[in-house]
């Protein structure tokens, strides 16, 4: 009897380094952006959610993570930037409410 967990053969980048996928085949291949495209489609049809791309969902996962105090270089690693200003640069209004925020922290600071 062949067990899943025996099928899986994983996935490397062309480098070698092994890379484990979000979203991947019982055995480790990648599924094709075309499939995953349509399957959260299909998810946000079923649920009655506001139509966006599912590569639109990235700006909120970064949102959150800074709201949780986790570093930019954190967020870049797990969005997948090779170059944190990439992650700087497309979150920089994050990053200006926050730094607001964190200003206005200073105004509970008593003599």
């Amino acid at each position: 009897m062949i067990k899943r967990r025996d099928e899986y053969k994983g996935f490397k980048h062309e480098n070698g380094k092994p890379i484990d996928l979000l979203f991947g085949h019982i055995e480790g291949s990648p599924f094709s952006p075309r499939s995953v495209t349509q399957f959260w489609n299909r998810i946000v049809k079923r649920y009655k959610l506001k139509k966006i791309a599912f590569h639109d969902l990235q700006p909120s996962a970064a949102s959150y993570l800074l709201s949780q105090g986790f570093s930019m270089k954190v967020i870049q690693e797990r969005l997948g930037h090779k170059d944190i200003s990439t992650t700087m640069n497309l979150y920089t209004h994050i990053t200006k409410e926050l730094d607001q925020d964190a200003g206005n922290a200073f105004l509970k600071v008593r003599n």
